[in-house]
């Protein structure tokens, strides 16, 4: 095996005369390159352990894993260095030193061009430490500082990105410049939302944001459909069920605009699409009041359902009587399965009755047999309810 330092810096060589001549990233502080970030317990030691790394793509993919192999407080942590940053780096015989200005991971092992292992030590920076004090972050972690100086190195977060949230009005912990770096939230980002209505958004609220996707444009577009004054937490579960401008918009051509953002949030968690709402109008039951139309879908009424319903001569119910029939599984089989004993057509608040006290073919039949011979349906109901 080869020294590390001339091994890496032969991968760095291979990437970039394999990269198609691809153009060098500027740095983005906080680009996010994780591909997992696994913790078992609370806050491990993650100041020394193992690494195993392969070059490729532009960029050099590194595992780190914990050396005491505990499961209950072990890490497994992926990330992807921009390849340039090895080719920068101070290396003795079979070390090499990685420094981003949270800390430095040192590197002892063997590298054979594009794959290597070895052992890993990271230690945090006493200038970068001194600074976020100066800066008033809020370092109160318990003794676990290297754990969160870490993720900070991670996310190569550094003075130009603790300055950047502070002149947006945001003073945030280690504890949350640490969620911030995992996350990947950029200063970018966080200067984009402060030039909508939600500038000065509490910093939470900002990282769940960030989480489900939540941008600019997407709050920009919502504003011009009439939904730029929800409140964020309302914003957040637009984002959460996947509420695009495009169903917005389809929505009111179906007749929906302008709904309320909590009943249009209502409609995403209980799939009301356009088809949906199309198929009802196509099956008689038009401009249906929109909190029937939520109660529809939640208890699965279907065109079909109610075609089959129509085919019994069960037409033009009341839309209330529709939904009661599906929340009590009254099925087009069900009112089969009755008539066929030769009862007298039920009425839909018979059939409702019937259902909810278990009232079948099979006891109407066996009840027949015993010499009751009425047809309607309510004489069986109260046999069943006085249990004869």
């Amino acid at each position: 095996m080869k020294p590390l330092r001339i091994c890496l810096l032969l991968a760095v060589l291979f990437i970039f005369q394999n990269a198609n001549s691809q153009d060098k990233k500027k740095k983005n502080h906080n680009n996010h390159h994780y591909s997992s970030f696994n913790i078992n317990g609370n806050n491990p030691d993650v100041s020394s352990g193992f690494w195993n790394a392969t070059a490729e793509d532009g960029y050099v993919y590194v595992q780190f894993s914990d050396s005491s192999r505990n499961r209950h407080k072990g890490f497994t942590i992926g990330y992807s260095f921009p390849e340039e940053e090895f080719a920068n780096t101070e290396t003795s015989a079979n070390e090499t030193l990685l420094t981003r200005a949270a800390g430095t991971v040192t590197f002892q092992g063997n590298f054979n061009g594009r794959r290597g292992t070895g052992e890993y030590k990271f230690e945090r920076s006493t200038d970068f430490e001194n600074f976020l004090n100066k800066e008033g972050v809020n370092n109160d972690v318990k003794g676990k500082k290297d754990y969160y100086f870490f993720k900070l190195f991670f996310g190569d977060i550094d003075k130009e990105y603790v300055q950047g949230l502070k002149r947006e009005g945001y003073r945030p912990s280690l504890k949350e410049l640490g969620k911030m770096s995992v996350l990947g939230v950029t200063l970018e980002y966080v200067k984009d939302i402060a030039t909508t209505n939600y500038k000065g958004l509490e910093l939470n609220m900002l990282i769940k944001f960030y989480i489900h996707g939540v941008s600019k444009d997407y709050i920009d577009e919502l504003a011009a459909l009439g939904y730029g004054d929800m409140e964020a937490n309302m914003l957040k579960k637009f984002a959460v069920h996947s509420i695009s401008t495009d169903y917005v918009k389809g929505l009111k051509d179906a007749g929906y605009g302008n709904l309320e953002p909590n009943m249009l949030k209502n409609f995403a968690i209980h799939s009301v699409s356009v088809d949906y709402i199309n198929e009802l109008n196509k099956a008689g039951y038009r401009n249906l009041d929109p909190n029937m139309i939520k109660k529809f879908a939640i208890h699965s009424v279907s065109s079909k359902f109610i075609n089959e319903l129509n085919n019994l001569g069960y037409k033009n119910l009341d839309p209330n009587t529709i939904k009661n029939f599906a929340v009590h599984s009254v099925s087009a089989n069900y009112i089969k399965s009755l008539m066929n004993t030769n009862i007298n057509k039920p009425s839909t608040s018979q059939l409702r009755k019937a259902k909810i006290h278990g009232v079948s073919a099979n006891f109407i039949e066996r009840a027949m047999k015993r010499g009751h011979n009425t047809k309607d349906l309510s004489d069986y109901i109260k046999l069943k309810i006085h249990g004869i």
